[in-house]
């Protein structure tokens, strides 16, 4: 074979070698080589080299293409500016605290009003003054006080011939009747319904002691043992205590005698 001839049967043979050596990079070289080896030894013959010299070089054959496999790429970090990173951490938002309660409490309403002086004497002037006050100006126990005006105490000395330097001098009653201004729990105005009575911090009393609501509307009176009260709409709320004006000094049923003299006794 003329070395033209060898040319024209590599060129033709060519490309059928290529497709048997689907590789790439120094394999696909040497394989191709191999190839023409083989395929030169096949077609070396005149009637093999006139066969190819009359059919057309095939077209080379193409791998299918491979879909390329797609993945998610990663969603990026947030950047960070500098000032980002340089900032503290914010700080945390503080809990409201509650109000401190006033001091004093009932007590403090008390002194604090002209209005309750009367009221103010008849407490100092007991015995049991550093108990009821104690009483009077704690935060944390709730109580109902019925609070009579200057005007309420002189009406009802004025009913029952009274006066109070003769109250000051029985410091027995002046305790009882403190004690029977007191509920040992605060109440609301709704709780002063029609029939309804409440035992007060009076020491030995009996049903007949108790305070009994009358109510007609929006006019409130509570009944005591000697006297009937109205109570007023204006009334006060300081820690957790109910402060009630009313329009007498409530007595206790044993309080005072006929002819209006208080009882010794009581």
């Amino acid at each position: 074979m003329t070395a033209t001839a060898q040319d024209a049967l590599i060129t033709l043979t060519r490309p059928v070698a290529d497709n048997l050596c689907q590789t790439s990079g120094a394999m696909q070289i040497r394989c191709t080589a191999v190839a023409l080896v083989a395929l030169l030894a096949v077609f070396s013959t005149a009637g093999a080299r006139d066969l190819l010299a009359s059919t057309p070089a095939a077209a080379p054959m193409m791998a299918p293409a491979m879909a390329p496999m797609m993945m998610a790429a990663p969603a990026p970090a947030p950047e960070m500016s500098m000032a980002d990173m340089a900032a503290p951490a914010p700080a945390p938002v503080p809990v409201p605290t509650q109000t401190p309660a006033p001091a004093g409490c009932a007590l403090s309403y008390i002194q604090a009003n002209s209005s309750y002086s009367m009221f103010a004497q008849i407490l100092y002037a007991t015995p049991s003054s550093a108990n009821i006050s104690a009483i009077l100006s704690d935060q944390s126990a709730g109580i109902t006080l019925f609070l009579p005006t200057n005007d309420a105490i002189n009406a009802t000395f004025n009913k029952f011939g009274l006066d109070m330097k003769g109250l000051l001098q029985n410091q027995h009653l002046c305790t009882e009747i403190l004690q029977y201004h007191i509920l040992p729990s605060p109440i609301e105005y709704a709780a002063f319904k029609e029939g309804y009575s409440f035992n007060t911090l009076l020491e030995g009393q009996d049903l007949r002691d108790s305070l009994r609501v009358k109510r007609s509307g929006d006019n409130i009176k509570v009944a005591s043992g000697k006297t009937t009260a109205t109570v007023g709409t204006n009334g006060a709320k300081t820690c957790m205590d109910s402060i009630f004006p009313i329009s007498m000094l409530l007595l206790p049923r044993n309080s005072v005698q006929a002819g209006g003299s208080s009882n010794p006794s009581s």
